[in-house]
């Protein structure tokens, strides 16, 4: 004849739950991602304004005339498409893009981080200054807290022609 264990039955009045049964395991925190990669781009726009020009009167005696000019400018548009990659992107993972004009001194008293949430690899950033550089910057989130943040990343802007 086999010998056969029977399982006890659950004899505590509280119920059975997984935190009774084992602590649950913490997760880490993400490791940062790789230094951004940059990808500038420069657009131009024909703006027309229109000014006022004082015209001489051709009579001496009387004060300029104010004439309507219509002026022409180029003006340039600078935007650059910051992407990084993580082989290891998991579900609730979101990330911190920041950038700042990237001073050759190296003094960074007036010059300040501008900070965006991204749920994914790649932000677009428009508005920027022809012929500045820039410093990029990205780290991970999760549920166990920030990552650092990966190496800077550097973008030259183009300058108008």
């Amino acid at each position: 004849m086999l010998n056969k264990q029977v399982p006890k039955k659950h004899t505590s009045r509280r119920p059975l739950t997984l935190s009774r049964l084992a602590p649950p395991c913490p997760r880490p925190v993400p490791k940062p991602p790789p230094e951004p990669s940059c990808r500038a781009k420069i657009g131009f726009e024909e703006v027309v304004k229109v000014i006022y020009v004082d015209v001489p009167h051709q009579n001496p005696n009387r004060p300029p005339v104010p004439t309507p000019k219509r002026v022409a400018e180029t003006v340039a548009h600078c935007k650059v498409t910051v992407t990084w990659r993580c082989y290891w992107h998991l579900p609730g993972l979101t990330f911190q893009l920041r950038h700042k004009v990237d001073d050759p001194r190296g003094d960074d008293i007036d010059l300040k981080w501008v900070y965006d949430d991204v749920n994914g690899h790649t932000r677009t950033i428009s508005g920027l200054k022809p012929g500045y550089n820039y410093a990029f910057q990205a780290r991970a989130k999760n549920s166990a807290g920030w990552s650092e943040w990966s190496p800077l990343g550097h973008c030259e802007m183009p300058v108008p022609r």
